[in-house]
């Protein structure tokens, strides 16, 4: 007389049935690691298509003409996108890689800041480069203003100017 069942019967049961969780929890772990992987990809491509707009290439940046395709003239709205783009030329004696050249706009008779969303440009030394940003101003007050528009290259944690040009901002 049997009174609990046969021993192997139990085993063989147990076993499959502990293979099939641990299949179910390595689906669900596959799945969940697709899911955070998407979303890390997602957000690292919207920030790369917001710096993908046309800067017209006009003329390209030299020893001669350090900054070229800017427009000196801008018109600003607080809180609100400017798109902005310009080629340079690398007058530096290094090469700016790591992170690499950025835009930079300063006004010293303001006190508003700008805010930027851009993706440094590795960039050798005498050759041309290009930025891409989109400014935002903020806290300013309404008037005209004269700028500095600076491409800069971080080195050792201090911003070094590569080229400087003047702009005129209407903040309206």
């Amino acid at each position: 007389m049997k009174l609990f069942g046969s021993h192997k019967t139990r085993s063989r049961s147990a076993s499959m049935q502990l293979s099939i969780n641990a299949i179910v929890i390595l689906v669900l772990a596959m799945a969940i690691l697709g899911l955070g992987l998407g979303i890390v990809k997602g957000i690292s491509a919207k920030k790369d298509t917001l710096l993908d707009f046309d800067v017209p290439l006009d003329q390209t940046a030299d020893a001669t003409n350090p900054i070229a395709n800017i427009d000196e003239n801008w018109d600003m709205r607080q809180g609100k996108e400017l798109q902005v783009g310009a080629s340079f030329y690398n007058s530096l004696t290094s090469t700016c890689l790591s992170p690499g050249a950025e835009v930079n706009v300063s006004c010293d008779d303001a006190t508003g800041t700008f805010t930027y969303l851009q993706k440094p440009q590795p960039v050798k030394t005498g050759e041309p480069g290009m930025v891409k940003a989109r400014i935002t101003a903020n806290d300013f007050t309404p008037g005209s203003y004269a700028c500095s528009f600076q491409i800069v290259c971080e080195k050792d944690d201090v911003d070094v100017m590569i080229e400087s040009e003047t702009i005129f901002i209407d903040m309206i």
